[in-house]
């Protein structure tokens, strides 16, 4: 059976006798599609089966195969240097990479939000700058477009939550760390997208498999799901496989990045399978205090990352105030919470 057939040139067809694409529903398989494939999983069944396991892989080989050809294709009728990348599938870091990497281009551009909300913001940019809008001068292009809080009100009613608070102290937070302690990291602007970057963050040791375990725990979150690592700018070449300069989507957790074999120990919590990790690269520019707090832990531990993933709990959304991230403290099981300038514990 051919569902997806790759054409010469960078086109693909797809069989849509598999699908049911004009039907609506729950879903857009067809019986062919379930006759060949077998029936959906169940809810509630283990998704750690090889059914399961070569399903997921022959479709992500499927499409890291035919966004390549789309790709040379579109090298070969611009010759452009330059490849901008959008769309919900733009979130594909492993896809991403292998574009990076063998399409052709000097230069992947990837947005923080490439799905819908990003798209929107586009349409809305593309218009101002077609009526004459002007561009900022010196522009430094920043995921932190969300709301930032006042955090008084909050730091009062602590008592009440049977919480207290102490001034941020960046060495005590480290053997926190060191320690396999999650620690909630909030600060100023929340992000626009899906990753958590440093502003809306739950940070853990990558080498302390309590810590793994109780972020995992926290999460709600399947052992086959990897998490990302943030690592400051300054240790990049130790830490992964790169040549020249830094890509601009490893600052955004864009690209699935291959660790060097002698930080694998090290970073084993924060590490795909197959050795790579979905990579932040964070400079004094992008975040200041988020990076210092990176180089102290690599000062501690020998290498400066540590693991970062979104400060919310299965099924709700990313915390945006400081109420919802007291709430996730308070009954989630993390162990402190940085509120921008101050240390919350129970």
């Amino acid at each position: 059976a051919k569902i997806l057939r790759l054409e010469p040139g960078g086109g693909y067809t797809l069989d849509p006798s598999y699908f049911r694409f004009d039907e609506g529903g729950d879903s857009a398989l067809g019986a062919k599609f379930l006759t060949l494939f077998g029936a959906p999983r169940l809810w509630g069944e283990s998704v750690e089966q090889q059914r399961f396991y070569d399903i997921a892989a022959s479709v992500q080989a499927a499409l890291e195969d035919a966004m390549l050809g789309l790709a040379k294709r579109a090298k070969t009728l611009t010759g452009s240097f330059n490849l901008c990348l959008a769309g919900g599938v733009a979130l594909n870091c492993v896809a991403n990479e292998r574009l990076r990497l063998e399409a052709g281009f000097q230069e992947l551009f990837i947005p923080p939000d490439p799905g819908d909300g990003g798209a929107a913001a586009g349409c809305a940019l593309d218009l101002y700058y077609s009526m004459g809008g002007k561009r900022p001068q010196g522009y430094r292009m920043t995921p932190f477009l969300g709301k930032s809080f006042e955090i008084a009100d909050d730091l009062a009613m602590l008592g009440r939550l049977g919480m207290k608070s102490e001034p941020l102290n960046l060495e005590r937070l480290v053997e926190r760390l060191r320690r396999g302690e999650v620690i909630g990291w909030f600060r100023g602007r929340f992000e626009n997208g899906p990753r958590a970057l440093g502003h809306r963050s739950l940070l853990a040791d990558p080498n302390h498999p309590g810590a793994l375990a109780k972020l995992r725990r926290i999460k709600k979150r399947e052992p086959f799901r990897p998490l990302a690592l943030s690592i400051a700018e300054e240790g990049a070449k130790s830490v992964v496989e790169m040549n020249g300069h830094l890509p601009l989507g490893w600052r955004w957790m864009q690209n699935a990045v291959k660790l060097r074999q002698g930080a694998l120990s090290a970073l084993a919590c924060g590490a795909h399978k197959d050795g790579t990790t979905r990579a932040q690269m964070v400079s004094a520019g992008d975040e200041p205090l988020f990076h210092k707090l990176l180089l102290l832990y690599g000062q501690a531990s020998g290498v400066p990352a540590l693991i970062n993933t979104s400060m919310n709990a299965k099924g709700f959304p990313m915390a945006s105030t400081p109420t919802e991230a007291l709430l996730l403290l308070a009954d989630a099981g993390l162990d402190a919470l940085a509120l921008e300038d101050w240390l919350v514990t129970k």
